[in-house]
């Protein structure tokens, strides 16, 4: 794939210019862990593993991995929480409106013999609309 091919690209011509392209893509970066047989290099965000070598040339290209791992701040985290508790509440209620509105649409025009029209104006909606909630509602009888 294309990726893969910058990739190994970027492989060939060193480290330094793999450190100097995430550096310019990510905003500056610096060594997190020296590990045994590797090290981790963080780039904003991003968080690159590769092999501890003075030498890139030295290293098979496929004996290591890159990972982008997503940092979230503390900060963020309770307000992402609520924003996915406010959008799932907000898709409940969604569907209770239109329940609702169906139920009391059908019920307007057979039960109050309303004509569609008048029912859509009760409703604020058009009479199309309450003709297609009844018409819906006979189907599914």
């Amino acid at each position: 794939s294309a990726h893969r091919s910058s990739i190994e690209h970027l492989f060939e011509t060193g480290k330094r210019r793999l450190i100097d392209q995430c550096r310019m893509i990510a905003g500056g970066g610096r060594l997190v862990r020296q590990g045994a047989g590797h090290e981790i290099w963080q780039f904003g965000r991003t968080r690159v593993v590769g092999p501890r070598h003075n030498e890139i040339n030295d290293v098979d290209q496929n004996s290591f991995d890159v990972s982008v791992v997503a940092v979230r701040p503390d900060s963020v985290q309770a307000d992402l929480e609520q924003y996915e508790r406010l959008r799932t509440e907000t898709t409940e209620l969604a569907e209770r409106v239109r329940r609702a509105g169906h139920d009391l649409a059908v019920r307007l025009v057979e039960d109050e013999q309303l004509t569609v029209r008048d029912a859509g104006v009760l409703l604020g909606v058009s009479y199309q609309r309450v003709a297609q909630l009844v018409r819906e509602s006979a189907d599914s009888r």
